[in-house]
This record gives C-alpha cells, structure tokens and sequence, in this order.
C-alpha cells in the first residue's frame, strides 16, 4: 500500500488506520484528555498542536 503524504491531507486517525494496515502492526491514536491540556498548557507551549490535530481532518482544502 501506498500512502500519498504531501499530496492528500487526511486526518491523524486516517493515517494511523494506514500505517497499521501497511505494517500489520495495530497503531493508534492516543489524544489527552481535557484535563491533561490544561495541566499542561502552561509548561508546554506545543500542546497547541495536540488540539490542532484533533480538527485537522474537518478544516476545508
């Protein structure tokens, strides 16, 4: 299977779903809770993109 990377956006749980299939391995997404954000948005300045990549499926082309 090919996954075509720079040419089509697809959301993170997509890409997982393929890479699992590729590597007949069982990958997964894990995303924190609401809470694990909180507790972290002040020590960790990317957690921006943890909640970026919870809609990055849904933004349009």
């Amino acid at each position: 299977m090919e996954i075509a990377i720079a040419s089509e956006l697809i959301g993170i749980d997509k890409m997982m779903e393929f890479l699992s299939s590729t590597s007949g391995r069982d990958i997964k997404v894990v995303y924190l809770s609401e809470e694990e954000i909180d507790a972290q948005k002040a020590m960790n300045p990317r957690i921006t993109y943890q909640l970026a990549m919870r809609t990055l499926h849904s933004l349009p082309i």
